[in-house]
């Protein structure tokens, strides 16, 4: 019993991933404790989960984990790509048009020089 202890909501859920480990627990009495909703939930499931899908839930909670920090990674790797991206607009006298995924050559001699770029990849491309 750990009734009364002062455990708040991430206690429950560091009791109910502790949990996913144990085999033999049946009854887990927390009363008086701010566990709140949340907590309370985690526990239940924790509770309730077969033996056998204990470690694939411990799994499914990781890869959820690591997907949520792909996406931190994705957004900072993004952003770095836009900087890089809008530098290599300026530096080459290129303005993006909003909306639109075409590009306007702010400079004539830039226009020329992403033209004949673009033809000798064509030309490659044909080989």
């Amino acid at each position: 019993s750990i009734t009364a202890c002062d455990l708040t909501q991430w206690h429950a859920g560091e009791i109910a991933t502790a949990m996913l480990d144990n085999t033999a627990l049946q009854v887990l009495h927390v009363g008086y404790n701010a566990i709140e909703d949340e907590g309370f939930r985690k526990l239940a499931v924790a509770l309730r989960m077969p033996p056998d899908t204990q470690e694939a839930w411990a799994q499914v909670q990781d890869a959820g984990e690591e997907l949520e920090d792909l996406r931190q990674e994705f957004k900072e790797v993004n952003k770095v790509y836009s900087s890089y991206l809008e530098k290599l607009h300026r530096e080459n006298g290129i303005l993006p048009q909003p909306g639109n995924p075409h590009f306007i050559y702010d400079d004539p001699a830039a226009r020329r020089k992403f033209a004949a770029a673009r033809q000798k990849n064509e030309d490659m491309l044909k080989e």
